[in-house]
């Protein structure tokens, strides 16, 4: 049996679908779109509820230049992929850990549907490579093939974004700060140009704890810290920086390869904005210790950041980690810092999951 598209463009309905640069292997006369009414092919929130990707595949040949068709065939293929250069070549490593496959055949216009597995990974790519390495990431892609009676006749390949979400945190899990062992040596190194003793660091008492460490895209890093200082220490606090950092990392043969690190977000409180507080010594009426209460601050982007793979199944090469970073600086040549791990998450906020939950779109947790 045959199928014979002989649909003439001056009959084609303006449909939505993706751009010409989503597509590895396009043509004009066989394209996919979305859904009726939909911007994207992914419908539902996966990781927290049922998720789908459907859309059309169209055939658009004039009648002057019929085919006939004897099949097509869709499958939607998801897996990480990273390219580096060794010597004079480009080495591709692939890892494929999704593939679905159906056989299309009703009209022209063909629909489809693909169920997504719970524990798939969201489709992303690394925004900034480093050293040798290229690209680096995890992509699905939609390929058609159509055979007409002599074999294949045309492959036509789309990347499919797919977006995972997470519920709200309610279990808290509290991330205490600490001071990175390079902090030691890098005071001790310059304190020489700044005058002081190379212990003081080892003198200043800190306690900084965030409460719970998974945050939402979008959402408000709120840090108290607190700090003890020796009576011997001069030097006031002039600025503290607070930052997120992100590493991309490639893990390949057994090493972890940091390909990016880059801050996405970032906030200056100046020395004012702190509580200062002077102990002082009702003997002998000298300072017996400084103390200082700092409430910081940090918005979390919305967007220009990656939120963390959550419950998802394993990947051999690609992973992520967020840092939050603390500097509180005493002088030119003096800083403290802090560091801690902590989780971004992308969540529906709560008018969202109100009505998803509603409509049956979220899984019954309890």
């Amino acid at each position: 049996m045959s199928l014979n598209a002989t649909n003439p463009f001056e009959n084609i309905i303006k449909v939505k679908g993706p751009n010409r640069s989503d597509y590895e292997a396009y043509s004009s006369k066989c394209f996919f779109s979305y859904p009726p009414n939909g911007t994207r092919f992914q419908t539902g929130y996966l990781g927290i509820g049922p998720s789908i990707v459907s859309g059309r595949f169209h055939l658009r040949y004039p009648k002057n230049r019929s085919i006939n068709i004897s099949k097509i065939t869709l499958s939607l293929k998801g897996g990480e992929s990273f390219s580096y250069s060794k010597l004079d070549s480009v080495q591709t490593v692939n890892n494929n850990f999704f593939e679905s496959n159906i056989v299309l055949w009703s009209s022209a216009d063909l629909r489809f549907t693909f169920k997504l597995d719970d524990d798939l990974p969201p489709s992303f790519i690394y925004n900034n490579i480093a050293n040798n390495v290229s690209t680096c990431g995890v992509i699905y892609m939609f390929e058609a093939i159509i055979y007409n009676n002599t074999g294949v006749h045309k492959v036509i390949r789309c990347i499919c974004p797919i977006t995972r979400w997470s519920l709200p945190n309610l279990v808290k899990q509290p991330e205490l700060l600490t001071r990175p062992k390079y902090n030691n040596r890098r005071w001790n190194n310059l304190t020489n140009f700044g005058g002081g003793n190379g212990s003081e660091i080892e003198n200043i008492i800190y306690h900084a704890k965030l409460e719970n460490k998974t945050f939402n895209m979008g959402s408000t890093l709120n840090l108290l810290v607190s700090l003890i200082l020796p009576p011997t220490f001069t030097s006031s606090i002039k600025e503290v920086r607070l930052g997120i950092k992100e590493y991309q990392i490639l893990q390949e043969a057994g090493y972890n390869i940091h390909l990016s690190k880059y801050k996405v977000a970032n906030n200056v409180h100046k020395g004012k904005e702190f509580i200062k507080k002077l102990i002082i010594d009702e003997k002998d009426g000298k300072i017996k210790e400084i103390r200082y209460l700092l409430d910081l601050e940090l918005e979390i982007p919305k967007y220009d950041i990656m939120p963390d793979f959550d419950n998802t199944r394993e990947l051999n090469h690609a992973n992520l980690e967020h840092q939050l970073k603390v500097r509180i600086k005493f002088g030119r040549f003096k800083s403290l810092i802090l560091k801690g791990e902590i989780l971004i998450k992308k969540s529906l906020s709560e008018k969202k999951l109100d009505e998803a939950i509603k409509n049956g779109m979220i899984y019954n947790k309890t």
